[in-house]
């Protein structure tokens, strides 16, 4: 499907940069930080090939939100109005859709992690990761995918 946007999400030249960067990125992760897995899912990811999706660690709460905001109390909070709802809703539902895609691409070499929100990997995935837990997708091409795995990092 052609994308309704008329500028790319990230330029070309960029991506590249992003792959080395992420690939710096893993192999400090695989020194310092061990993730529980079986064989089969380890020799999935040293041939290459897969998608990770990596919910974030723990973040400090409230940052943006205004003075006295109650979490589980929306009246506290900054709130969108419901024109702005409704944006919001065809937005996420075009990135969601962009993201499927990009996931479904087999990565040229190499494997491609991604970092984001749990409720980001659960719309694609249908899988609600733990903070700092990393789901593993085989892309098939066209918008498809397999869940192949999870890892989770190893308590220290």
């Amino acid at each position: 499907m052609a994308s309704r946007f008329k500028a790319p999400l990230i330029a070309i030249g960029a991506i590249e940069m992003a792959w080395n960067a992420i690939a710096v990125f893993l192999a400090g992760c695989a020194l310092v930080w061990p993730a529980h897995a079986d064989e089969a899912l380890w020799s999935l990811l040293k041939g290459g090939g897969q998608v990770v999706l990596m919910r974030h660690t723990a973040t400090t709460p409230g940052a943006g939100d205004p003075e006295g905001m109650v979490l589980n109390d929306c009246g506290t909070q900054r709130n969108l109005t419901d024109e702005g709802r409704a944006h919001a809703r065809r937005v996420g539902a075009r990135q969601i859709e962009q993201l499927r895609e990009l996931i479904s691409r087999r990565p040229v070499s190499g494997n491609v992690m991604l970092v984001t929100h749990g409720s980001t990997i659960q719309a694609v995935s249908g899988i609600s990761p733990g903070t700092g837990e990393m789901v593993v997708i085989e892309p098939q091409g066209g918008g498809r995918f397999i869940v192949t795995g999870r890892l989770e990092a190893a308590p220290r």
